[in-house]
């Protein structure tokens, strides 16, 4: 992290713009069964190797949850 604050920092001093996005996957995956999932990536994208071996360690960290309709957001099955 400081390493991206100080990249920043220089290029603003160049007199260059300077922009930082970040990704939060946290609820990307929420409602997506992992296994197809996985099997999709492979099969229909093409994904393996390294990048697939990301996400199959990724998503079984990444809990599940359903939202019941008319309980609003309190009630939430994971």
């Amino acid at each position: 992290m400081l390493r991206v604050i100080s990249d920043i920092l220089d290029a603003l001093d160049r007199g260059d713009l300077a922009a930082l996005t970040l990704l939060d996957l946290s609820a990307a995956f929420d409602n997506v069964d992992h296994k197809t999932l996985i099997r999709r990536l492979e099969t229909s994208y093409g994904i393996r190797c390294t990048v697939l071996d990301w996400f199959s360690t990724y998503l079984p960290c990444v809990p599940k949850k359903t939202v019941v309709p008319n309980f609003g957001d309190n009630f939430v099955k994971s």
